[in-house]
Protein backbone atom coordinates (compact mmCIF):
# COMPACT_ATOMS: atom_id res chain seq x y z
CA UNK A 1 0.00 0.00 0.00
CA UNK A 2 1.30 3.46 -0.88
CA UNK A 3 2.14 5.68 1.67
CA UNK A 4 0.02 8.62 1.20
CA UNK A 5 1.18 10.83 3.77
CA UNK A 6 4.84 10.41 3.11
CA UNK A 7 4.14 11.18 -0.45
CA UNK A 8 2.10 14.63 0.18
CA UNK A 9 5.03 15.89 2.81
CA UNK A 10 7.46 15.17 -0.24
CA UNK A 11 4.79 17.07 -2.62
CA UNK A 12 5.00 13.58 -4.96
CA UNK A 13 2.03 15.33 -7.07
CA UNK A 14 2.52 12.78 -10.26
CA UNK A 15 2.97 9.70 -8.04
CA UNK A 16 -0.50 10.64 -6.29
CA UNK A 17 -1.80 11.06 -9.98
CA UNK A 18 -0.77 7.71 -10.48
CA UNK A 19 -2.09 6.68 -7.52
CA UNK A 20 -5.69 7.57 -9.08
CA UNK A 21 -5.70 5.86 -11.76
CA UNK A 22 -4.31 2.78 -10.16
CA UNK A 23 -4.79 2.32 -6.17
CA UNK A 24 -7.95 1.19 -4.44
CA UNK A 25 -7.11 4.62 -2.38
CA UNK A 26 -8.37 7.31 -5.35
CA UNK A 27 -10.50 9.76 -2.73
CA UNK A 28 -7.30 9.44 -0.11
CA UNK A 29 -5.22 10.18 -2.98
CA UNK A 30 -7.27 12.91 -4.36
CA UNK A 31 -7.17 14.66 -0.69
CA UNK A 32 -3.64 14.82 -0.32
CA UNK A 33 -3.41 16.36 -3.61
CA UNK A 34 -5.95 18.89 -2.83
CA UNK A 35 -3.71 19.48 0.22
CA UNK A 36 -0.90 20.25 -1.81
CA UNK A 37 -2.25 22.57 -4.46
CA UNK A 38 -3.82 24.42 -1.41
CA UNK A 39 -0.10 24.72 0.12
CA UNK A 40 1.47 25.97 -3.42
CA UNK A 41 -0.18 25.92 -6.82
CA UNK A 42 2.52 27.13 -8.50
CA UNK A 43 4.59 24.44 -9.31
CA UNK A 44 1.70 21.57 -10.00
CA UNK A 45 2.39 19.68 -13.14
CA UNK A 46 -0.91 20.67 -15.60
CA UNK A 47 -0.55 17.75 -18.42
CA UNK A 48 -0.69 14.57 -15.92
CA UNK A 49 -4.53 15.84 -15.12
CA UNK A 50 -5.23 16.44 -18.47
CA UNK A 51 -4.40 12.69 -18.98
CA UNK A 52 -6.68 11.81 -16.18
CA UNK A 53 -9.45 12.91 -17.93
CA UNK A 54 -9.04 10.42 -20.77
CA UNK A 55 -9.17 7.55 -18.23
CA UNK A 56 -12.55 5.89 -16.60
CA UNK A 57 -15.28 7.84 -15.82
CA UNK A 58 -14.35 7.73 -11.99
CA UNK A 59 -10.60 8.70 -12.69
CA UNK A 60 -11.92 11.60 -14.90
CA UNK A 61 -14.45 12.70 -12.42
CA UNK A 62 -11.61 12.92 -9.94
CA UNK A 63 -9.33 14.86 -12.39
CA UNK A 64 -11.97 17.40 -13.04
CA UNK A 65 -12.27 18.61 -9.16
CA UNK A 66 -8.66 18.78 -9.41
CA UNK A 67 -8.50 21.23 -12.12
CA UNK A 68 -11.46 23.39 -11.05
CA UNK A 69 -8.94 23.28 -7.53
CA UNK A 70 -6.23 24.38 -9.39
CA UNK A 71 -8.30 27.17 -11.53
CA UNK A 72 -9.75 28.82 -8.77
CA UNK A 73 -6.28 29.67 -6.73
CA UNK A 74 -5.50 31.16 -9.96
CA UNK A 75 -3.57 28.36 -12.55
CA UNK A 76 -4.10 28.31 -16.16
CA UNK A 77 -4.90 25.25 -17.05
CA UNK A 78 -6.26 25.98 -20.26
CA UNK A 79 -4.25 23.15 -21.75
CA UNK A 80 -7.09 20.87 -20.20
CA UNK A 81 -9.85 22.28 -22.51
CA UNK A 82 -10.09 19.91 -25.20
CA UNK A 83 -9.83 16.94 -23.14
CA UNK A 84 -12.91 18.46 -21.11
CA UNK A 85 -14.93 19.51 -24.19
CA UNK A 86 -14.71 15.88 -25.10
CA UNK A 87 -16.23 14.94 -21.89
CA UNK A 88 -19.13 17.30 -22.64
CA UNK A 89 -20.24 14.94 -25.35
CA UNK A 90 -20.06 11.86 -23.01
CA UNK A 91 -23.04 9.23 -23.03
CA UNK A 92 -22.99 9.00 -18.67
CA UNK A 93 -24.96 12.51 -18.02
CA UNK A 94 -22.73 12.82 -14.72
CA UNK A 95 -19.84 13.63 -16.77
CA UNK A 96 -21.24 15.67 -18.97
CA UNK A 97 -22.75 18.12 -16.03
CA UNK A 98 -19.31 17.92 -14.32
CA UNK A 99 -17.35 18.91 -17.85
CA UNK A 100 -19.62 21.56 -18.01
CA UNK A 101 -19.47 22.43 -14.15
CA UNK A 102 -15.72 22.34 -14.42
CA UNK A 103 -15.53 24.67 -17.77
CA UNK A 104 -17.69 27.28 -16.18
CA UNK A 105 -15.24 27.84 -13.00
CA UNK A 106 -12.69 28.10 -15.92
CA UNK A 107 -14.39 30.42 -17.80
CA UNK A 108 -15.37 32.75 -14.75
CA UNK A 109 -11.56 33.07 -13.72
CA UNK A 110 -10.77 33.69 -17.60
CA UNK A 111 -9.54 30.04 -18.75
CA UNK A 112 -11.46 29.99 -22.11
CA UNK A 113 -11.75 29.04 -25.60
CA UNK A 114 -13.73 29.20 -28.73
CA UNK A 115 -13.35 25.78 -29.52
CA UNK A 116 -15.72 24.62 -26.51
CA UNK A 117 -18.92 26.51 -28.24
CA UNK A 118 -20.28 23.40 -31.09
CA UNK A 119 -19.53 21.19 -27.58
CA UNK A 120 -21.77 22.97 -26.16
CA UNK A 121 -24.16 23.88 -28.61
CA UNK A 122 -24.76 20.22 -28.70
CA UNK A 123 -25.92 20.09 -25.42
CA UNK A 124 -28.20 23.51 -26.14
CA UNK A 125 -29.96 21.40 -29.02
CA UNK A 126 -29.59 17.39 -27.85
CA UNK A 127 -29.84 17.62 -23.92
CA UNK A 128 -32.74 16.16 -22.53
CA UNK A 129 -32.40 16.87 -19.24
CA UNK A 130 -33.01 19.83 -17.46
CA UNK A 131 -29.94 20.52 -15.05
CA UNK A 132 -27.40 19.58 -18.07
CA UNK A 133 -29.11 22.21 -20.25
CA UNK A 134 -29.03 24.66 -17.49
CA UNK A 135 -25.77 24.29 -17.10
CA UNK A 136 -24.85 24.23 -21.19
CA UNK A 137 -26.70 27.75 -21.26
CA UNK A 138 -24.71 29.33 -18.01
CA UNK A 139 -21.57 28.05 -19.13
CA UNK A 140 -22.13 29.37 -22.89
CA UNK A 141 -23.51 32.40 -20.61
CA UNK A 142 -20.42 33.14 -19.10
CA UNK A 143 -18.13 32.68 -22.09
CA UNK A 144 -19.25 35.00 -23.39
CA UNK A 145 -19.18 37.05 -20.43
CA UNK A 146 -15.16 37.02 -21.83
CA UNK A 147 -15.65 37.74 -25.41
CA UNK A 148 -15.83 34.08 -26.63
CA UNK A 149 -18.81 33.28 -29.05
CA UNK A 150 -20.02 32.00 -32.33
CA UNK A 151 -23.03 33.17 -33.93
CA UNK A 152 -23.57 29.62 -34.50
CA UNK A 153 -24.96 29.94 -31.15
CA UNK A 154 -27.56 31.57 -32.04
CA UNK A 155 -30.50 29.56 -32.98
CA UNK A 156 -30.45 27.31 -30.04
CA UNK A 157 -30.10 29.79 -27.55
CA UNK A 158 -33.03 31.31 -28.80
CA UNK A 159 -34.93 27.87 -28.45
CA UNK A 160 -34.20 28.20 -25.01
CA UNK A 161 -35.94 31.71 -24.50
CA UNK A 162 -39.13 29.35 -25.19
CA UNK A 163 -37.86 26.67 -22.50
CA UNK A 164 -40.34 25.13 -19.88
CA UNK A 165 -37.64 25.56 -16.92
CA UNK A 166 -37.77 29.42 -16.16
CA UNK A 167 -34.23 29.72 -14.97
CA UNK A 168 -32.68 28.29 -18.33
CA UNK A 169 -35.55 30.85 -20.30
CA UNK A 170 -33.93 33.79 -18.27
CA UNK A 171 -30.33 32.37 -19.11
CA UNK A 172 -30.88 31.89 -22.36
CA UNK A 173 -31.96 35.71 -22.25
CA UNK A 174 -28.76 37.15 -20.26
CA UNK A 175 -26.35 34.97 -23.05
CA UNK A 176 -28.41 37.11 -26.03
CA UNK A 177 -27.15 39.96 -24.48
CA UNK A 178 -23.69 39.07 -24.00
CA UNK A 179 -23.53 37.73 -27.08
CA UNK A 180 -24.97 40.90 -28.69
CA UNK A 181 -22.27 42.82 -26.44
CA UNK A 182 -19.93 41.19 -28.45
CA UNK A 183 -21.65 41.83 -31.91
CA UNK A 184 -22.90 38.19 -32.31
CA UNK A 185 -26.67 38.73 -32.96
CA UNK A 186 -28.88 38.17 -35.33
CA UNK A 187 -32.21 39.67 -36.43
CA UNK A 188 -34.10 36.40 -35.58
CA UNK A 189 -33.78 36.90 -31.74
CA UNK A 190 -36.38 39.97 -31.71
CA UNK A 191 -39.34 38.05 -31.95
CA UNK A 192 -38.67 35.70 -29.45
CA UNK A 193 -37.36 38.31 -26.89
CA UNK A 194 -40.64 40.44 -27.72
CA UNK A 195 -42.50 37.25 -26.55
CA UNK A 196 -40.79 36.92 -23.49
CA UNK A 197 -41.65 40.36 -22.61
CA UNK A 198 -44.84 38.69 -21.76
CA UNK A 199 -43.67 36.00 -20.01
CA UNK A 200 -45.19 34.39 -16.67
CA UNK A 201 -41.69 35.68 -14.92
CA UNK A 202 -40.68 38.58 -13.55
CA UNK A 203 -37.18 38.19 -13.94
CA UNK A 204 -37.17 36.89 -17.57
CA UNK A 205 -39.50 40.13 -18.72
CA UNK A 206 -37.04 42.39 -17.16
CA UNK A 207 -34.02 40.13 -18.67
CA UNK A 208 -35.75 40.76 -22.35
CA UNK A 209 -35.81 44.58 -21.75
CA UNK A 210 -32.41 44.77 -21.08
CA UNK A 211 -31.28 41.93 -24.07
CA UNK A 212 -33.51 44.10 -26.54
CA UNK A 213 -31.76 47.31 -25.40
CA UNK A 214 -28.27 45.99 -26.27
CA UNK A 215 -29.67 45.00 -30.03
CA UNK A 216 -31.16 48.22 -30.26
CA UNK A 217 -27.79 49.79 -29.50
CA UNK A 218 -26.62 47.49 -32.59
CA UNK A 219 -28.55 48.46 -34.87
CA UNK A 220 -30.93 45.69 -34.36
CA UNK A 221 -34.60 46.55 -33.57
CA UNK A 222 -37.78 46.66 -34.62
CA UNK A 223 -41.44 48.34 -33.77
CA UNK A 224 -43.05 45.18 -32.67
CA UNK A 225 -41.30 45.99 -29.31
CA UNK A 226 -42.34 49.21 -28.13
CA UNK A 227 -46.12 48.47 -27.01
CA UNK A 228 -45.03 45.85 -24.54
CA UNK A 229 -42.20 47.60 -23.51
CA UNK A 230 -44.15 50.57 -22.37
CA UNK A 231 -46.71 48.35 -20.67
CA UNK A 232 -43.02 47.12 -18.46
CA UNK A 233 -42.80 50.57 -17.66
CA UNK A 234 -45.42 49.96 -15.14
CA UNK A 235 -43.68 46.96 -13.42
CA UNK A 236 -43.48 46.53 -9.45
CA UNK A 237 -39.63 45.63 -9.92
CA UNK A 238 -37.57 48.58 -10.20
CA UNK A 239 -34.73 46.66 -12.25
CA UNK A 240 -37.89 45.72 -14.77
CA UNK A 241 -38.68 49.53 -15.13
CA UNK A 242 -35.07 50.41 -15.62
CA UNK A 243 -34.24 47.99 -18.34
CA UNK A 244 -37.42 49.14 -20.20
CA UNK A 245 -36.14 52.55 -19.66
CA UNK A 246 -32.75 51.63 -21.03
CA UNK A 247 -34.64 49.45 -23.93
CA UNK A 248 -37.03 52.74 -24.65
CA UNK A 249 -34.21 54.83 -24.31
CA UNK A 250 -31.80 53.48 -26.68
CA UNK A 251 -34.93 52.82 -29.61
CA UNK A 252 -36.31 56.54 -29.10
CA UNK A 253 -32.19 57.27 -30.05
CA UNK A 254 -32.88 55.26 -33.36
CA UNK A 255 -35.62 57.08 -34.11
CA UNK A 256 -38.38 54.43 -32.74
CA UNK A 257 -40.59 56.83 -30.32
CA UNK A 258 -43.78 56.77 -28.83
CA UNK A 259 -45.50 59.55 -27.60
CA UNK A 260 -47.52 56.86 -25.95
CA UNK A 261 -44.51 56.07 -23.58
CA UNK A 262 -44.52 60.37 -22.27
CA UNK A 263 -47.52 60.01 -19.67
CA UNK A 264 -45.54 56.76 -18.03
CA UNK A 265 -42.45 58.57 -18.16
CA UNK A 266 -43.85 61.20 -16.18
CA UNK A 267 -45.05 59.22 -13.23
CA UNK A 268 -41.46 57.67 -13.36
CA UNK A 269 -39.78 60.97 -13.13
CA UNK A 270 -41.31 60.52 -9.35
CA UNK A 271 -39.63 56.62 -8.81
CA UNK A 272 -38.10 55.90 -5.54
CA UNK A 273 -34.82 54.39 -7.58
CA UNK A 274 -32.45 56.99 -8.47
CA UNK A 275 -31.64 55.24 -11.52
CA UNK A 276 -35.38 54.75 -12.80
CA UNK A 277 -35.40 58.61 -12.43
CA UNK A 278 -32.94 59.09 -14.38
CA UNK A 279 -33.35 56.98 -17.27
CA UNK A 280 -36.87 58.28 -17.21
CA UNK A 281 -35.71 61.53 -17.93
CA UNK A 282 -32.80 60.43 -20.24
CA UNK A 283 -35.92 58.72 -22.11
CA UNK A 284 -38.13 61.90 -22.66
CA UNK A 285 -34.84 63.54 -23.91
CA UNK A 286 -34.40 61.05 -26.52
CA UNK A 287 -37.35 61.14 -27.33
CA UNK A 288 -37.53 64.88 -27.41
CA UNK A 289 -34.54 65.13 -29.86
CA UNK A 290 -36.58 62.97 -32.19
CA UNK A 291 -39.66 65.86 -32.11
CA UNK A 292 -41.74 63.49 -29.72
CA UNK A 293 -42.44 65.82 -26.50
CA UNK A 294 -45.59 67.59 -24.85
CA UNK A 295 -44.94 70.67 -22.83
CA UNK A 296 -46.49 69.28 -20.00
CA UNK A 297 -43.18 67.73 -19.50
CA UNK A 298 -41.34 70.51 -18.21
CA UNK A 299 -43.45 71.15 -15.34
CA UNK A 300 -42.75 67.16 -14.61
CA UNK A 301 -39.10 67.55 -14.90
CA UNK A 302 -38.66 70.49 -12.83
CA UNK A 303 -38.59 69.14 -9.06
CA UNK A 304 -35.40 66.86 -10.54
CA UNK A 305 -33.55 70.07 -10.43
CA UNK A 306 -33.42 69.55 -7.40
CA UNK A 307 -32.33 66.00 -6.97
CA UNK A 308 -30.05 64.75 -4.60
CA UNK A 309 -27.82 63.30 -7.35
CA UNK A 310 -26.41 65.52 -9.63
CA UNK A 311 -27.03 63.37 -12.59
CA UNK A 312 -30.61 63.25 -12.40
CA UNK A 313 -30.44 67.05 -12.23
CA UNK A 314 -28.21 67.20 -15.38
CA UNK A 315 -30.66 64.73 -17.61
CA UNK A 316 -33.44 66.99 -16.16
CA UNK A 317 -31.92 70.10 -17.25
CA UNK A 318 -31.07 69.06 -20.46
CA UNK A 319 -34.17 67.26 -21.42
CA UNK A 320 -35.83 70.69 -20.50
CA UNK A 321 -33.42 72.45 -22.53
CA UNK A 322 -33.93 70.51 -25.45
CA UNK A 323 -37.85 70.64 -25.13
CA UNK A 324 -37.99 74.07 -25.06
CA UNK A 325 -35.78 74.42 -28.02
CA UNK A 326 -38.61 72.49 -29.88
CA UNK A 327 -40.98 74.73 -28.80
CA UNK A 328 -39.82 77.65 -30.23
CA UNK A 329 -39.01 75.90 -33.35
CA UNK A 330 -42.66 75.31 -33.92
CA UNK A 331 -43.61 78.74 -32.80
CA UNK A 332 -41.21 79.72 -35.29
CA UNK A 333 -42.77 77.45 -37.66
CA UNK A 334 -46.41 78.87 -37.45
CA UNK A 335 -45.59 82.15 -37.51
CA UNK A 336 -43.49 82.12 -40.78
CA UNK A 337 -46.28 80.34 -41.99
CA UNK A 338 -49.23 82.91 -40.90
Amino acid sequence: MADIEKMKKERDFEGLVDLIKEDDEKEKAVRALRTIIEQDADDIPIEPLTELLKEDLYVAYFGMMIIERLATKGRDVSRCIDALNELVDDLVKEVRKKALDTLSVLAERGFCSSSSIEYINRRLEDEVYDDVRLDAIWTLYLLAKEGVGKRSSIDPVNDLVRDEDQEIRSCAILTLAELGENNIYDGSSIKVLNKALKDRSQEVRSHATFALGILASKKVYDPSSLKPLIKLLEEKDSEARYNALFALGILAEKGLGSEASIPVLHELLDDSKEGVRKNAALTLNELAITGIFKEKSIEKLKPLLEDDDDDIQEAASRTILIIKSDLLDQERKHGSGS
